[in-house]
């Protein structure tokens, strides 16, 4: 029977996640001129973030002091340029992260290809065929996000949280003590969830790699299951494993939705203490309008980034759950490796040779499959191999 190595991974949770985020990191030091230009757009990005509004209340301010119009004319037009560089910095920050993210899951994708090529016939006895399909594509998608939209939040929203803050108390100490109140829930919401979401993310990848498992088995040995009249069998196998993975995406569901629903709780608080304490000061004459209206949209714009952060967090724990199924598989050292005085071959006659081979397959208290083998194929000749059943036929070949 094939094993399941993603259940074997998870007897080790800290070590295998450590090895993981260091494999990550070489891939993401790769590309670190395309993520550092990605950054400093985004760093202009947020700048333009934080202006905007003062801005709009700076050309509010305008109409209700009774300006001219040509200096409201000026203060709009103003307002329309910086939003438009904010707007153009805003796509192609993403456009050199995403594109970045691209270029990894590329060489990942290449890399993992390449070291499966590597590994010798035992490692797809222990490994199933679907599980690794799966992890080729699945959790390379699910890596490809987490460096992308997960990364760009990641580093995104913190620096544009923090600007807002500092901006806030400028304007209005009171007000941005209280606007502030409702957001350390965040963390106390991020605490709950994320447990949750790392296993429930694990455990969708591995019900799905089940599945797909599965359904390879089945194409490629429907003539098996034709011949036999195991039609009834193999759909409730394909049932069951598809009712199990229905399931488990049931409960990620229900943890990814709850966390956005928790999450976009705290901006509605947020502009509700806005309009309440703002407008008395306001009426009472001790705030601008200017700087009402610049909390309003502060508040506004930050809802969907607090809105999405619930998602962001589940794309960060989902995209490390796949990295760490596909370290899993990249961590698997070749049972055969060159020695490090190894002579390059520069020509090959084509003969075979074998000296004392002994070879027994993996598992305690089995016999040698070969022993003490001696066997020498001139180049050019050929050479029959015949026995009864269990003699070692097959083995020869395989080791060839």
């Amino acid at each position: 029977m094939a094993l399941n190595p993603s259940k074997v991974a998870r007897d080790e949770p800290g070590a295998s996640r450590r090895a993981m985020f260091r494999r990550l990191w070489g891939y993401l030091a790769q590309n670190k001129r395309r993520y550092t230009v990605g950054a400093l757009l985004l760093l202009g990005y947020d700048a333009g973030f934080v202006v905007v509004p003062l801005l709009v209340g700076w050309s509010i301010q305008a109409v209700a002091d009774g300006l001219p119009v040509a200096e409201v004319g000026r203060r709009a037009a103003i307002l329309a340029l910086v939003t438009l560089v904010r707007m153009v910095l805003r796509f192609f920050s993403r456009v050199a992260i995403f594109n970045s993210a691209r270029e990894i899951e590329y060489a990942l994708r290449n890399d993992l290809f390449a070291h499966l090529q590597r590994l010798p016939q035992s490692f797809y006895f222990r490994w199933r065929t679907g599980d690794l399909m799966s992890r080729c594509v699945n959790d390379l998608t699910a890596v490809r996000l987490l460096l992308g939209p997960g990364l760009l939040n990641v580093i995104q929203t913190p620096i544009m949280f923090v600007s807002v803050i500092v901006v806030m108390f400028v304007l209005n100490a009171k007000l941005a003590l209280l606007v502030l109140v409702p957001y350390p829930l965040f963390i106390l919401i991020a605490r709950s969830f994320g447990r949750s979401m790392h296993a429930s993310n694990l455990a969708v990848q591995a019900g799905l790699a089940d599945l797909s498992n599965q359904l390879q088995e089945s194409i490629s040995g429907i003539s098996v299951v034709k011949a036999y009249a195991m039609e009834e069998t193999t759909r409730r196998r394909f049932e069951a494993a598809s009712d199990d993975l229905y399931h488990r995406k049931l409960e990620m569901v229900r943890v990814m939705g709850a966390m956005p629903a928790f999450t976009s709780m705290l901006p509605a608080l947020a502009m509700w203490i806005v309009f309440l304490v703002g407008g008395w000061e306001v009426q009472a004459g001790r705030m601008e309008i200017s700087v009402f209206f610049t909390f309003a949209i502060y508040i506004a714009e930050l809802t969907f980034p607090s809105f999405i952060m619930g998602w962001v967090f589940a794309l960060v724990q989902r995209g490390a759950a796949s990295m760490q199924r596909i370290d899993e598989v990249l961590s698997t050292e070749p049972s055969i490796a060159d020695r490090p005085d190894q002579v390059a071959v520069t020509a090959l006659r084509g003969e075979i040779e074998f000296r004392d081979l002994s070879f027994r397959y993996p598992g305690s208290g089995r016999v040698p499959a070969l022993e003490n083998l001696n066997l020498r194929v001139p180049a050019g000749s050929v050479l029959g191999v015949v026995g009864p059943v269990g003699a070692g036929k097959t083995t020869l070949a395989s080791l060839i």
